[in-house]
């Protein structure tokens, strides 16, 4: 079982610092590595679809309308850090010439997703995944060593920088390839201009 103080000891590890027994512990490496971590984990987890944090949802629309441009307002789910599909539509380049309005069909904005359509929204999303034992194994390794380099600086700088950079790399580079393998291709939906050339 992998705890959040093991993921910061992995960290402290890389850049040559001792262990801790809490992120609450009266000192600067704890301080620090807390500082750090719930930002940290939830910008990594928001930067890619990763398949262990992909979730379904869906959602009702607010009583408050917004003020213009949409009809509804969807208040995202309290776990919610990026949104990947909603309502089964997929995002294709609109070929118009000239548009005179917002074409768009829905909009993130602050904790709401704005659109037309109405309720319930069916969403796909990046989920807050707080515990570590969902997280894949690579994945850990690449937060531990992103950590590493937050925290580098702030205690004393005891390993190498760029060495840590190039292994973070590294190891982002395979957890990105393992998750496209367990991932199949999602297949874009032709536009209105390709569909219009078929006989």
């Amino acid at each position: 079982m992998t705890t959040d103080v093991d993921i910061a000891n992995k960290a402290l590890y890389l850049i040559g610092d001792t262990r801790i027994a809490s992120l609450t512990e009266n000192n600067k490496r704890a301080q620090v590595c807390s500082e750090f971590y719930e930002n940290l984990r939830d910008a990594m987890l928001a930067r890619y679809n990763w398949q262990f944090a992909i979730k379904r949802d869906a959602i009702a629309a607010s009583v408050t309308a917004p003020a213009f441009g949409f009809d509804l307002a969807y208040p995202v789910p309290a776990d919610f850090l990026a949104l990947i599909q909603a309502n089964e539509f997929y995002a294709a380049p609109s070929l118009n010439d000239y548009r005179t309005s917002d074409d768009r069909d829905w909009v993130v904005e602050g904790n709401q997703i704005l659109t037309n359509w109405s309720s319930p929204l069916k969403i796909r999303y990046i989920k807050r995944v707080e515990d570590p034992n969902q997280w894949t194994a690579l994945f850990i390794e690449a937060f531990a060593q992103a950590l590493a380099i937050k925290i580098h600086r702030a205690l004393a700088g005891k390993a190498k920088l760029e060495e840590l950079r190039v292994d973070y790399q590294d190891t982002m580079d395979m957890a990105l390839m393992r998750n496209e393998i367990e991932s199949p291709p999602e297949v874009i939906a032709d536009d209105s201009w390709i569909l219009g050339r078929l006989p």
